[in-house]
């Protein structure tokens, strides 16, 4: 980062050293890895919020649940037990008795975690309307035990089913995590999330066509501009967990 040392030592222009650091950060010392062939994982959303005729409409990915039925034959076949006499004829029903019983348990439990999981959707629907119609910069904050008090469920419920599940959205795919995020101070006293600053920092990378890399402190201060106070440290520490490895790279 000793732009000027560098330029003076190799007798060239700063903006050259700027270009040559930009360059020299592009590379990798894993080569090998864009000829590998390893396994890419797709996502499959749970949850389903989209904008439909003007309306935000949420729907669940059947596809996405397990599938879960109890064959009718053992059923069926506990009925037939029932009407024998015997010692093995009552410990199999019994036995059947006991997993048929087991199994329904568990096909009402996949079925509450769905309802659940609709109810969390409906609730974000609402609260993360702007969200939903606008796009990522536009999130709010918001805690799981705000969504547990509403739903009428534990936090931890509401953290097991935000775990690992995503939302389809008009924006893209979402992980249902993301919708949970402290706030960040703003002057103008608008509720802005910590995943939205990071949108709104990852939008103005993206978007510098000055020709000159933006630093840490450049990026604070025109978030500063919006409204919202995020320090140099915050920056860099936002920028980190974006993935992008520095503010003065392009995400490509």
């Amino acid at each position: 980062g000793r732009i000027d040392v560098i330029a003076k030592d190799l007798r060239i222009e700063k903006e050259d050293v700027e270009a040559f650091s930009v360059f020299l950060r592009s590379l990798t010392p894993f080569p090998g890895r864009q000829y590998s062939s390893e396994y890419e994982n797709l996502v499959t959303p749970e949850l389903s919020i989209k904008t439909v005729d003007g309306k935000l409409t949420l729907s669940l990915n059947r596809d996405a649940i397990p599938l879960f039925e109890i064959d009718e034959n053992y059923a069926r076949m506990r009925e037939e037990l029932k009407k024998e006499s015997g010692p093995e004829a009552k410990e199999a029903s019994k036995y059947l008795r006991e997993k048929l019983q087991s199994a329904e348990s568990l096909k009402s439990q996949i079925d509450a975690r769905c309802s659940a999981l609709l109810r969390l959707g409906a609730f974000l629907m609402e609260r993360q309307e702007d969200f939903f119609l606008k796009g990522p910069v536009f999130l709010k904050a918001l805690t799981m035990k705000e969504a547990a008090d509403e739903i009428g469920v534990h936090e931890a419920t509401v953290s097991r089913l935000a775990a690992s599940k995503y939302i389809d959205t008009d924006f893209g795919i979402y992980p249902i995590r993301m919708m949970f995020s402290s706030q960040v101070a703003s002057s103008g006293g608008e509720n802005y999330s910590k995943n939205a600053v990071k949108e709104m920092i990852r939008t103005i990378i993206s978007e510098n066509d000055t020709g000159k890399p933006l630093s840490d402190q450049k990026i604070s201060d025109m978030l500063a501009e919006r409204g919202i106070k995020a320090a140099r440290r915050t920056v860099a520490k936002y920028r980190n967990e974006l993935d992008i490895s520095s503010s003065f790279d392009r995400p490509s």
